[in-house]
């Protein structure tokens, strides 16, 4: 912040209106408003060119055991096991004044989605 005020008071006075009387009619400069476009795009073009292989080697899915769709709505998830026939269920936060000590306010649910130690399961 220190830096900014301070670079700021030095424009104030090094351009102030007593020093020059009549204005810079330029508007703007071609030229370096071309190369501060450049840089940042070539910046995120080597980004892109180093990250996106990387990205693609690392994204190997394994072959899931099971897969749960949970879908997230305002107040509730809903949970659906489409390998088991369609088992679903949903899961509602618990009132405060149902809480029991220990339970988070906001946080708990009358259902838990348990799954099993050991599975692969998609999401």
């Amino acid at each position: 912040m220190l830096l900014v005020l301070g670079r700021l008071g030095r424009v104030l006075l090094r351009f102030h209106a007593r020093r020059h009387p009549v204005p810079s009619r330029r508007t703007h400069d071609t030229a370096l408003e071309v190369v501060w476009t450049l840089i940042p795009v070539g910046i995120m073009a080597a980004i892109a060119a180093l990250s996106l292989p990387l990205l693609f080697r690392i994204i190997r899915i394994p072959p899931a055991d099971m897969t749960v769709k949970i879908t997230g709505h305002q107040w509730y998830w809903s949970y659906e096991y489409p390998d088991t026939g369609g088992f679903a269920f949903d899961a509602y936060m618990i009132d405060d004044k149902d809480l029991k000590p220990g339970q988070l306010r906001l946080l708990e649910t009358d259902n838990h989605a348990i799954p099993p130690i050991g599975t692969t399961i998609r999401l």
